[in-house]
Protein backbone atom coordinates (compact mmCIF):
# COMPACT_ATOMS: atom_id res chain seq x y z
CA UNK A 1 0.00 0.00 0.00
CA UNK A 2 1.03 3.57 -0.77
CA UNK A 3 -0.50 6.62 0.92
CA UNK A 4 -1.93 9.23 -0.99
CA UNK A 5 -3.03 12.78 0.21
CA UNK A 6 -6.60 11.63 1.20
CA UNK A 7 -6.43 7.58 0.58
CA UNK A 8 -4.47 4.74 0.80
CA UNK A 9 -3.92 2.56 -2.41
CA UNK A 10 -3.09 -0.74 -2.96
CA UNK A 11 -1.08 -2.51 -5.25
CA UNK A 12 -0.38 -6.37 -5.96
CA UNK A 13 2.49 -7.79 -8.18
CA UNK A 14 2.92 -9.99 -10.70
CA UNK A 15 5.95 -11.84 -11.41
CA UNK A 16 7.55 -13.09 -15.12
CA UNK A 17 10.78 -15.05 -14.89
CA UNK A 18 12.97 -13.83 -18.12
CA UNK A 19 15.36 -16.35 -18.17
CA UNK A 20 17.05 -16.71 -14.75
CA UNK A 21 15.66 -13.20 -13.99
CA UNK A 22 12.52 -12.29 -12.02
CA UNK A 23 10.51 -9.17 -13.27
CA UNK A 24 8.18 -8.17 -10.99
CA UNK A 25 5.15 -5.77 -12.17
CA UNK A 26 3.14 -3.31 -9.96
CA UNK A 27 -0.84 -2.90 -10.84
CA UNK A 28 -3.57 -0.93 -8.91
CA UNK A 29 -6.12 -3.02 -10.48
CA UNK A 30 -7.21 -4.48 -7.51
CA UNK A 31 -10.64 -4.46 -6.15
CA UNK A 32 -9.90 -2.85 -2.25
CA UNK A 33 -9.31 0.89 -4.74
CA UNK A 34 -11.69 2.96 -5.80
CA UNK A 35 -12.73 3.20 -9.34
CA UNK A 36 -10.60 6.10 -10.27
CA UNK A 37 -7.24 3.95 -8.93
CA UNK A 38 -7.81 1.13 -10.43
CA UNK A 39 -6.54 2.20 -13.48
CA UNK A 40 -3.49 4.27 -12.34
CA UNK A 41 -1.32 1.28 -14.05
CA UNK A 42 -2.88 1.00 -16.91
CA UNK A 43 -1.22 3.37 -19.36
CA UNK A 44 2.27 4.60 -18.73
CA UNK A 45 3.31 8.38 -19.14
CA UNK A 46 -0.25 10.08 -18.48
CA UNK A 47 -0.26 13.60 -19.62
CA UNK A 48 -1.37 15.56 -16.46
CA UNK A 49 1.66 15.80 -13.74
CA UNK A 50 -0.60 14.67 -10.50
CA UNK A 51 -0.76 11.12 -12.92
CA UNK A 52 3.01 10.94 -13.55
CA UNK A 53 3.67 11.71 -10.05
CA UNK A 54 1.29 9.24 -8.72
CA UNK A 55 2.84 6.86 -10.88
CA UNK A 56 6.53 7.34 -9.76
CA UNK A 57 5.16 7.34 -6.34
CA UNK A 58 3.75 3.70 -7.16
CA UNK A 59 7.01 2.29 -8.72
CA UNK A 60 9.24 4.06 -5.89
CA UNK A 61 7.97 3.88 -3.08
CA UNK A 62 5.51 0.99 -3.81
CA UNK A 63 8.39 -1.39 -5.49
CA UNK A 64 10.64 -0.95 -2.17
CA UNK A 65 7.60 -1.81 -0.29
CA UNK A 66 6.56 -4.81 -2.86
CA UNK A 67 10.66 -6.28 -2.52
CA UNK A 68 10.02 -6.19 1.40
CA UNK A 69 6.86 -7.46 1.51
CA UNK A 70 8.85 -10.27 -0.53
CA UNK A 71 11.36 -10.63 1.81
CA UNK A 72 13.77 -8.81 -0.68
CA UNK A 73 16.69 -7.10 1.13
CA UNK A 74 18.69 -5.81 -2.41
CA UNK A 75 22.14 -5.17 -1.43
CA UNK A 76 21.91 -2.02 -3.98
CA UNK A 77 19.45 -0.22 -6.78
CA UNK A 78 20.11 0.63 -10.01
CA UNK A 79 17.59 3.81 -11.01
CA UNK A 80 16.75 3.90 -14.49
CA UNK A 81 16.17 7.33 -15.08
CA UNK A 82 14.15 9.46 -12.47
CA UNK A 83 10.97 7.01 -12.13
CA UNK A 84 12.02 5.15 -9.79
CA UNK A 85 13.47 8.31 -7.74
CA UNK A 86 11.29 7.47 -4.45
CA UNK A 87 12.73 3.93 -4.05
CA UNK A 88 16.06 5.51 -2.47
CA UNK A 89 13.80 7.65 -0.41
CA UNK A 90 11.69 4.59 0.79
CA UNK A 91 15.12 2.98 1.22
CA UNK A 92 16.12 5.74 3.87
CA UNK A 93 13.04 5.51 5.24
CA UNK A 94 13.03 2.15 6.05
CA UNK A 95 16.18 2.70 7.49
CA UNK A 96 15.61 5.40 9.69
CA UNK A 97 12.54 3.42 11.01
CA UNK A 98 13.28 0.38 11.26
CA UNK A 99 17.09 -0.30 11.84
CA UNK A 100 17.20 3.43 13.85
CA UNK A 101 19.66 5.12 12.06
CA UNK A 102 20.02 8.95 11.72
CA UNK A 103 18.87 10.20 8.42
CA UNK A 104 21.80 11.19 7.63
CA UNK A 105 23.51 8.01 8.03
CA UNK A 106 20.78 6.47 6.19
CA UNK A 107 21.32 8.72 3.48
CA UNK A 108 24.94 8.12 3.44
CA UNK A 109 24.30 4.28 3.33
CA UNK A 110 21.59 4.24 0.39
CA UNK A 111 23.92 6.87 -1.57
CA UNK A 112 26.66 4.61 -1.21
CA UNK A 113 24.64 1.67 -3.08
CA UNK A 114 22.71 3.37 -5.75
CA UNK A 115 23.67 4.13 -8.85
CA UNK A 116 21.47 6.11 -11.80
CA UNK A 117 21.41 5.93 -15.34
CA UNK A 118 20.22 8.95 -17.26
CA UNK A 119 19.52 8.56 -20.95
CA UNK A 120 17.68 11.93 -22.22
CA UNK A 121 20.27 14.45 -23.64
CA UNK A 122 17.79 17.61 -23.15
CA UNK A 123 15.79 18.95 -20.09
CA UNK A 124 12.09 18.19 -21.58
CA UNK A 125 13.09 14.51 -21.19
CA UNK A 126 13.77 14.96 -17.45
CA UNK A 127 10.61 15.18 -15.03
CA UNK A 128 9.97 18.28 -13.09
CA UNK A 129 7.24 18.72 -10.72
CA UNK A 130 5.48 22.21 -9.09
CA UNK A 131 6.25 22.35 -4.87
CA UNK A 132 2.45 22.62 -3.97
CA UNK A 133 2.08 19.52 -5.56
CA UNK A 134 5.10 17.49 -4.31
CA UNK A 135 4.42 19.15 -0.86
CA UNK A 136 0.48 17.63 -0.97
CA UNK A 137 1.88 14.15 -1.36
CA UNK A 138 5.42 14.15 0.64
CA UNK A 139 4.87 16.83 3.88
CA UNK A 140 4.66 13.80 5.78
CA UNK A 141 6.96 11.28 4.03
CA UNK A 142 9.71 14.09 4.27
CA UNK A 143 9.14 14.01 7.70
CA UNK A 144 9.40 10.59 8.12
CA UNK A 145 12.39 10.05 6.93
CA UNK A 146 13.90 12.95 8.99
CA UNK A 147 14.12 15.89 6.45
CA UNK A 148 12.77 19.15 7.23
CA UNK A 149 10.83 20.61 4.25
CA UNK A 150 13.36 22.73 3.24
CA UNK A 151 15.78 20.00 3.40
CA UNK A 152 13.85 17.68 1.16
CA UNK A 153 13.14 20.20 -1.30
CA UNK A 154 17.15 21.18 -1.53
CA UNK A 155 17.45 17.50 -2.61
CA UNK A 156 15.22 18.09 -5.73
CA UNK A 157 16.88 21.17 -6.53
CA UNK A 158 19.80 23.07 -8.96
CA UNK A 159 21.21 26.01 -6.54
CA UNK A 160 20.43 28.40 -8.97
CA UNK A 161 17.03 27.10 -10.48
CA UNK A 162 13.08 27.76 -9.63
CA UNK A 163 11.17 26.23 -7.84
CA UNK A 164 10.69 22.78 -10.03
CA UNK A 165 11.28 19.40 -8.00
CA UNK A 166 13.61 18.00 -10.36
CA UNK A 167 13.31 13.72 -10.18
CA UNK A 168 16.90 13.48 -11.90
CA UNK A 169 18.53 15.76 -9.11
CA UNK A 170 16.62 14.20 -6.64
CA UNK A 171 17.75 10.91 -8.01
CA UNK A 172 21.55 12.17 -7.95
CA UNK A 173 20.99 13.08 -4.57
CA UNK A 174 20.89 9.46 -3.57
CA UNK A 175 23.27 8.38 -5.80
CA UNK A 176 26.73 7.33 -5.58
CA UNK A 177 27.47 6.50 -9.45
CA UNK A 178 25.84 8.69 -12.62
CA UNK A 179 26.08 7.68 -16.06
CA UNK A 180 24.84 8.57 -19.10
CA UNK A 181 24.64 5.59 -22.30
CA UNK A 182 27.20 6.65 -24.46
CA UNK A 183 30.55 8.49 -24.17
CA UNK A 184 28.46 11.60 -26.24
CA UNK A 185 25.98 11.69 -24.22
CA UNK A 186 27.83 11.22 -20.95
CA UNK A 187 30.06 14.47 -22.21
CA UNK A 188 26.10 16.57 -23.04
CA UNK A 189 24.97 15.38 -19.72
CA UNK A 190 28.03 16.90 -17.87
CA UNK A 191 26.62 19.96 -19.35
CA UNK A 192 23.27 19.47 -19.13
CA UNK A 193 23.19 18.68 -15.10
CA UNK A 194 26.16 21.03 -14.29
CA UNK A 195 23.84 23.52 -12.56
CA UNK A 196 22.96 20.76 -10.07
CA UNK A 197 27.28 21.18 -8.80
CA UNK A 198 27.45 24.90 -9.22
CA UNK A 199 31.19 25.31 -7.99
CA UNK A 200 32.62 22.52 -10.29
CA UNK A 201 34.19 22.83 -14.23
CA UNK A 202 32.14 20.82 -16.80
CA UNK A 203 34.30 18.07 -16.98
CA UNK A 204 34.36 17.89 -13.40
CA UNK A 205 31.01 16.96 -13.12
CA UNK A 206 30.70 13.22 -11.74
CA UNK A 207 28.64 11.76 -14.45
CA UNK A 208 30.55 8.88 -16.39
CA UNK A 209 29.75 6.84 -19.29
CA UNK A 210 28.76 3.49 -20.44
CA UNK A 211 28.04 2.63 -23.65
CA UNK A 212 24.33 1.01 -24.04
CA UNK A 213 24.37 -2.53 -25.09
CA UNK A 214 22.03 -4.71 -26.95
CA UNK A 215 20.58 -8.63 -25.88
CA UNK A 216 22.19 -9.95 -28.85
CA UNK A 217 20.33 -13.14 -28.20
CA UNK A 218 17.15 -11.27 -29.05
CA UNK A 219 18.35 -9.10 -32.47
CA UNK A 220 20.65 -10.78 -33.63
CA UNK A 221 18.82 -12.89 -36.97
CA UNK A 222 19.28 -16.94 -35.82
CA UNK A 223 20.84 -17.59 -38.99
CA UNK A 224 24.02 -15.83 -37.83
CA UNK A 225 24.70 -18.24 -35.08
CA UNK A 226 26.31 -21.28 -37.32
CA UNK A 227 28.57 -18.61 -38.68
CA UNK A 228 29.91 -17.87 -35.39
CA UNK A 229 30.48 -21.28 -34.36
CA UNK A 230 27.03 -21.23 -32.35
CA UNK A 231 24.73 -24.29 -33.01
CA UNK A 232 22.84 -24.85 -29.58
CA UNK A 233 20.86 -21.89 -28.85
CA UNK A 234 20.88 -17.85 -29.32
CA UNK A 235 24.29 -16.10 -30.06
CA UNK A 236 26.14 -14.95 -27.17
CA UNK A 237 28.57 -12.17 -27.08
CA UNK A 238 31.83 -14.37 -26.29
CA UNK A 239 30.63 -15.79 -30.02
CA UNK A 240 31.60 -12.25 -31.24
CA UNK A 241 34.54 -11.96 -29.47
CA UNK A 242 35.74 -15.55 -30.49
CA UNK A 243 34.74 -15.66 -33.94
CA UNK A 244 33.68 -12.54 -35.24
CA UNK A 245 36.92 -11.08 -36.82
CA UNK A 246 37.31 -14.43 -39.22
CA UNK A 247 32.90 -14.97 -39.92
CA UNK A 248 32.35 -15.80 -43.84
CA UNK A 249 31.91 -12.72 -44.86
CA UNK A 250 30.30 -13.69 -48.09
CA UNK A 251 28.08 -16.06 -45.95
CA UNK A 252 26.99 -13.27 -43.75
CA UNK A 253 26.15 -10.81 -46.56
CA UNK A 254 24.10 -13.59 -47.74
CA UNK A 255 22.25 -13.91 -44.13
CA UNK A 256 22.14 -10.26 -43.95
CA UNK A 257 20.12 -10.24 -47.55
CA UNK A 258 17.91 -12.58 -46.46
CA UNK A 259 16.48 -10.71 -43.22
CA UNK A 260 16.03 -7.45 -45.28
CA UNK A 261 13.81 -9.42 -47.97
CA UNK A 262 11.82 -10.96 -45.11
CA UNK A 263 11.71 -7.02 -43.73
CA UNK A 264 10.54 -5.94 -47.68
CA UNK A 265 8.18 -8.53 -47.23
CA UNK A 266 6.44 -7.40 -44.21
CA UNK A 267 6.78 -3.60 -45.43
CA UNK A 268 4.76 -4.54 -47.99
CA UNK A 269 2.02 -6.66 -46.24
CA UNK A 270 1.84 -3.39 -44.30
CA UNK A 271 1.45 -1.25 -47.14
CA UNK A 272 -1.09 -3.35 -48.34
CA UNK A 273 -3.18 -2.87 -44.95
CA UNK A 274 -2.06 1.03 -45.06
CA UNK A 275 -4.04 1.17 -48.93
CA UNK A 276 -7.20 -0.59 -47.87
CA UNK A 277 -7.59 0.98 -44.58
CA UNK A 278 -6.98 4.65 -45.54
CA UNK A 279 -8.11 4.50 -49.37
CA UNK A 280 -4.47 5.32 -50.39
CA UNK A 281 -4.00 6.48 -54.31
CA UNK A 282 -2.70 3.60 -56.55
CA UNK A 283 -0.52 6.28 -57.37
CA UNK A 284 1.08 6.50 -53.79
CA UNK A 285 0.65 2.60 -53.28
CA UNK A 286 2.81 1.81 -56.81
CA UNK A 287 5.52 4.32 -55.44
CA UNK A 288 5.96 2.49 -52.16
CA UNK A 289 5.87 -1.07 -53.74
CA UNK A 290 8.29 0.08 -55.98
CA UNK A 291 10.89 1.65 -53.93
CA UNK A 292 11.02 -1.42 -51.75
CA UNK A 293 14.91 -2.05 -53.32
CA UNK A 294 17.12 -4.77 -51.36
CA UNK A 295 19.96 -2.65 -52.58
CA UNK A 296 19.12 0.93 -51.15
CA UNK A 297 20.54 1.62 -47.83
CA UNK A 298 17.71 1.16 -44.82
CA UNK A 299 17.13 3.67 -42.23
CA UNK A 300 14.95 2.75 -39.11
CA UNK A 301 13.73 4.83 -36.76
CA UNK A 302 11.53 3.02 -34.59
CA UNK A 303 10.57 4.87 -31.52
CA UNK A 304 8.35 6.31 -29.07
CA UNK A 305 7.72 9.71 -31.04
CA UNK A 306 7.84 12.16 -27.90
CA UNK A 307 8.86 15.61 -29.31
CA UNK A 308 12.63 15.16 -27.36
CA UNK A 309 13.53 12.29 -29.36
CA UNK A 310 13.18 14.24 -32.48
CA UNK A 311 11.69 11.82 -34.93
CA UNK A 312 10.86 14.99 -37.56
CA UNK A 313 14.31 16.51 -37.02
CA UNK A 314 15.46 14.57 -41.00
CA UNK A 315 12.26 17.25 -42.26
CA UNK A 316 13.96 19.69 -41.16
CA UNK A 317 16.11 20.73 -44.05
CA UNK A 318 13.63 19.38 -46.88
CA UNK A 319 16.17 20.25 -49.72
CA UNK A 320 18.98 18.23 -48.31
CA UNK A 321 16.61 15.58 -47.21
CA UNK A 322 15.48 15.67 -51.31
CA UNK A 323 19.16 15.37 -52.41
CA UNK A 324 19.85 12.49 -50.58
CA UNK A 325 16.63 10.57 -51.55
CA UNK A 326 16.93 11.36 -55.33
CA UNK A 327 20.08 9.40 -55.89
CA UNK A 328 20.08 6.56 -58.19
CA UNK A 329 23.46 5.43 -57.33
CA UNK A 330 23.35 5.39 -53.92
CA UNK A 331 19.63 4.90 -53.33
CA UNK A 332 18.43 5.34 -49.37
CA UNK A 333 15.21 4.50 -47.79
CA UNK A 334 13.87 5.61 -44.42
CA UNK A 335 11.48 3.99 -42.79
CA UNK A 336 9.61 5.48 -39.54
CA UNK A 337 7.52 3.30 -36.71
CA UNK A 338 6.76 4.77 -33.96
CA UNK A 339 3.30 5.79 -31.12
CA UNK A 340 2.81 9.11 -29.70
CA UNK A 341 0.94 9.36 -26.32
CA UNK A 342 -2.66 10.20 -26.75
CA UNK A 343 -2.32 13.27 -24.37
CA UNK A 344 1.06 14.85 -26.30
CA UNK A 345 -0.40 16.90 -28.97
CA UNK A 346 3.22 17.59 -30.29
CA UNK A 347 3.67 13.98 -30.34
CA UNK A 348 0.59 13.36 -32.56
CA UNK A 349 1.53 16.35 -34.97
CA UNK A 350 4.90 14.93 -35.83
CA UNK A 351 3.00 11.23 -36.46
CA UNK A 352 0.77 13.14 -38.32
CA UNK A 353 4.05 14.90 -40.61
CA UNK A 354 6.04 11.24 -40.94
CA UNK A 355 2.92 10.15 -42.92
CA UNK A 356 1.93 12.63 -44.53
CA UNK A 357 5.49 12.94 -46.13
CA UNK A 358 5.26 9.48 -46.54
CA UNK A 359 2.26 9.47 -48.73
CA UNK A 360 3.19 12.78 -50.52
CA UNK A 361 4.19 12.24 -54.26
CA UNK A 362 7.15 13.21 -54.06
CA UNK A 363 8.84 11.06 -50.87
CA UNK A 364 6.39 8.26 -51.25
CA UNK A 365 8.97 5.10 -51.89
CA UNK A 366 11.59 7.02 -50.13
CA UNK A 367 9.83 7.32 -46.92
CA UNK A 368 7.62 4.70 -45.03
CA UNK A 369 5.81 5.28 -42.15
CA UNK A 370 4.89 1.72 -40.61
CA UNK A 371 1.74 1.85 -38.80
CA UNK A 372 0.86 -0.03 -35.76
CA UNK A 373 4.40 -0.42 -34.38
CA UNK A 374 5.55 -3.74 -32.19
CA UNK A 375 8.28 -5.76 -31.22
CA UNK A 376 7.62 -8.27 -34.37
CA UNK A 377 8.36 -4.86 -36.60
Amino acid sequence: TVQFPDRPVSLQAWRLDVGRVPLYLLDADVEANRHEDRSLTQRLYPGAPEGRLQQEIMLGKGGMRMLAALGLRPAALHLNEGHAGFAPLERTTQLVQREGLSPNEARAVVRATTAFTTHTPIPAGHDTFEEDLIRRYFGRTAAGAGFTWERFLSLGRAPDEGGLFNMTYFSMSFSSRINGVSEKHGEVSRGLLQRYWPGLLGEEVPVTAITNGIHLATWTDPAVGPLLGRTDGPVRGEDFELHGADVDRAALWKVRRAAKRRLFEAIDRRIDQAARDHEMRSSILERMRGGLDEDALVIGFARRLAPYKRADLLLGKPERLRKLLSSTDRPVRILFAGKSHPDDGRGREILEALVEISRSEEFAGNVYFLENYDMTL
